[in-house]
């Protein structure tokens, strides 16, 4: 059996559990040297695009006066003043708004020359984040425009956006003139001019001031989505979750009828903004996005998991699983499974996404323990492996303490010998130590106060040890039967002694004859009562000929005598006879 998961199938089946004591016992379960955690990936068998082109390009509206200026005559007339200082402010605001602009290409000097992206970037300033490269494999409906760039631009024209250059000098300029532009807008509005005159003045730069909000409002959603796109996530700021929404409905109910669905629901629209399935397309007018919606059959119930070997404890050995791969896949509806042993589009730690290989070869459960051999090594040192969270095991296990908050440190009830591996639940607040005051599993933090501090043990047996499934189930539930009781009435009176396992094998040429032969406690009662009827029977004649020894020879003597009489006897007649003729 695997932890952790599912009593639907054999070899994934969630062990039967049996509490008897929390600290001061142990549970049992019946369950193998392998544990499956959830990959949390993102199955999918294919993949089907959809494309976003919008303008976003800003035209560059300029503060026309009505009148026009002549700055060297503007000496001291306060409103000439303060439209020369207006014309300054809105150049200082130009000055930051510029640059927001998202830099989509590093400096020249910095990457591998590109002789067709150089000429792009010179004549036309096109910038490519992403040359969608194999991404999106067999997708033949591409705009002409997006195939041609697909074709000649290289992956070296990553952008990098830059916020704001040399940000202190202009940050210092800016407000320079900012205190200016209030000084002067100040006299004026102390002086004795027409009204229309101030009028003028403020309405220009109120509009100046709302064309430079919408200005910068543009850069910000224009930065948000460079970085979205160098991210390869969509841009929210372009694309709103109601456009997204309305075609992935539209999707699902196309593939609906090729008996395909949505790996990730429309109801979980959130994840499409957090994995990376975008692909952008940058230029100063326009952003060409592609998105990779993932597909999987319909009624497909494939699961990733990561599979991570457990120690166990056997005889005066350490055994492990031989998988043949740290990734699995699980199918529940067709009780299949598979290894995967290319992860070149299977990375869920990266971008949560798995594609399923369409040469995985799936096999039936039962087929699980023949392709995992058990490995066994000479070696009973303690060895400690981490599940996750607060679950540990332990492997041959030593004298522990267990302290948990403020408590005085307390034996943890682990069997002497314990064959399997221990299971063991250590809550934040706990440590492990052993008898060395050494801490072998800390205790962590921030730890919520609500957490329960029961430490929980359990003994994990292996499948392969027991009498019989069913019979083991109404065992561990019994609970008029302790610990030691269960245990005994678990495990199968033809396990072995030195290896418990079918498959398994061992190092040392010299012990493989040895191995061979099963030696089962049975077996050895048999035997020992063979040889105590040969020993007691052989030992006992010894002892009848020390003690009688002298009357057998006695009547050894005796009987030689009276055979040596009749025979002379036998004799004599004979020979008094033969003279009668």
């Amino acid at each position: 059996m695997v932890e952790n998961l599912g009593t639907t199938t054999r070899w994934v089946l969630v062990v039967v559990v049996v509490m008897i004591k929390a600290i001061t016992g142990e549970e049992i379960e019946i369950g193998e040297g392998v544990y499956l955690e959830d990959g949390k990936a993102i199955m999918y068998e294919n993949s089907i695009p959809i494309v976003y082109e919008m303008q976003w390009g800003d035209k560059e509206d300029n503060l026309k006066m009505d009148k026009p200026i002549k700055w060297s005559a503007c000496y001291r007339n306060s409103t000439c003043i303060v439209g020369k200082t207006l014309s300054e402010y809105k150049q200082a605001v130009d000055t930051q708004i510029n640059n927001l602009e998202p830099k989509m290409w590093e400096e020249q000097r910095s990457k591998r020359f590109n002789i067709i992206g150089w000429l792009l970037k010179q004549c036309c300033g096109v910038a490519s984040q992403d040359d969608f490269e194999t991404l999106y494999r067999g997708e033949d409906r591409v705009e002409e425009h997006l195939e041609e760039m697909r074709k000649i631009l290289h992956a070296d024209h990553r952008g990098i956006t830059n916020l704001v250059t040399n940000q202190k000098s202009l940050t210092e300029d800016f407000n320079g003139i900012l205190n200016n532009t209030k000084h002067e807008v100040t006299n004026i509005m102390m002086e004795q001019v027409e009204f229309s005159e101030k009028e003028d003045i403020m309405m220009a730069n109120l509009l100046s001031i709302y064309k430079q909000l919408n200005k910068v409002t543009l850069k910000i959603k224009k930065n948000l989505a460079a970085s979205s796109c160098q991210n390869k996530k969509i841009p929210s700021t372009m694309i709103n979750p109601i456009t997204l929404r309305g075609d992935l409905k539209r999707i699902e109910e196309r593939a609906n009828k090729e008996e395909w669905q949505l790996a990730i629901p429309v109801e979980e629209l959130g994840k499409y903004y957090g994995i990376p399935t975008a692909a952008c397309v940058i230029t100063k007018e326009r952003l060409v996005v592609r998105i990779k919606i993932p597909l999987q059959r319909r009624g497909n119930q494939i699961k990733y998991y990561d599979a991570h070997k457990i120690p166990i404890a056997d005889y005066n050995s350490t055994c492990e699983k031989n998988i043949p791969s740290s990734r699995i896949l699980i199918d529940s509806s067709k009780q299949k499974y598979a290894w995967i042993m290319d992860d070149k589009f299977c990375k869920p730690e990266t971008n949560q996404l798995c594609k399923s290989p369409r040469n995985l070869r799936w096999k039936k459960f039962k087929a699980i323990n023949r392709e995992t051999p058990t490995i066994c090594q000479k070696d009973t040192t303690m060895k400690i492996t981490h599940l996750g969270e607060d679950q540990f095991t332990i492997t041959h296990p030593e004298k522990l303490k267990v302290q948990c908050g403020e408590e005085r440190a307390r034996p943890a009830s682990i069997a002497e010998e314990v064959h399997g591996y221990i299971k063991i639940r250590i809550p934040c607040e706990c440590k492990i130590q052993n008898e060395d005051q050494e801490v072998i599993i800390q205790k962590q933090f921030p730890c919520d106060e609500r957490w329960t501090k029961n430490v929980t043990i359990w003994h994990v047996i292996p499948e392969e040890w027991i009498k019989d499934e069913k019979e083991a189930m109404e065992i561990m539930k019994n609970s008029s039967m302790n610990y030691q009781d269960k245990l005994k009435n678990l495990l199968s009176e033809n396990w072995n002694v030195r290896r418990k396992f079918p498959q398994h094998t061992e190092e040392a040429e010299e012990e493989k004859e040895e191995e061979n032969d099963e030696i089962s406690y049975t077996k050895i009662k048999t035997k020992l009562q063979e040889y105590h009827m040969e020993w007691t029977t052989f030992i006992t004649l010894i002892l009848m000929i020390i003690i009688f020894r002298q009357p057998l020879i006695i009547l050894l003597s005796r009987i030689a005598r009276i055979g040596e009489k009749k025979q002379s006897d036998g004799h004599h007649i004979t020979q008094m006879q033969l003279p009668s003729e």
